[in-house]
């Protein structure tokens, strides 16, 4: 299964995550090309939703899907995406350290570094998951 999306190339330094760059009015940020290419859903790290735009975070870059998180976390969820937050989805499978975190939180650490929040809400869905309650 692969989908077609829009990766963004950045004219300048590429923000990780692109939610803090669009949330800071005073940020420069400029698309200089777009270009349509195809990921596979198992080479995503992580995705958020920021002002209604779904962006796909792999090893390779930033992408702009053309859907909603629900819909990624429905299509590929058994490749192991879950959804951790009200505008984030983590790849299960990309995981390489879970820290519990004060307030019912885990803490997921990616492979690239990123550290993505398992929200309360989402953290016993988590555990459960975890515990074989449901295969990644």
């Amino acid at each position: 299964h692969t989908f077609s999306i829009i990766k963004l190339l950045f004219s300048q330094y590429v923000p990780k995550p692109v939610s803090r760059f669009l949330r800071n009015p005073l940020s420069c940020f400029y698309i200089q090309l777009q270009q349509t290419v195809s990921v596979f859903p198992q080479d995503i790290l992580w995705a958020e939703t920021v002002d209604d735009r779904t962006f796909v975070y792999t090893a390779e870059g930033i992408y702009r899907a053309p859907f909603s998180l629900t819909a990624l976390e429905l299509r590929w969820g058994a490749l192991g995406l879950f959804r951790c937050g009200k505008s984030t989805v983590v790849n299960l499978n990309a995981v390489r350290r879970l820290y519990s975190r004060p307030g019912g939180r885990i803490e997921a650490v990616l492979p690239t570094g990123e550290k993505i929040i398992i929200s309360r809400r989402y953290a016993p869905d988590l555990r459960a998951k975890l515990q074989g309650g449901d295969s990644l």
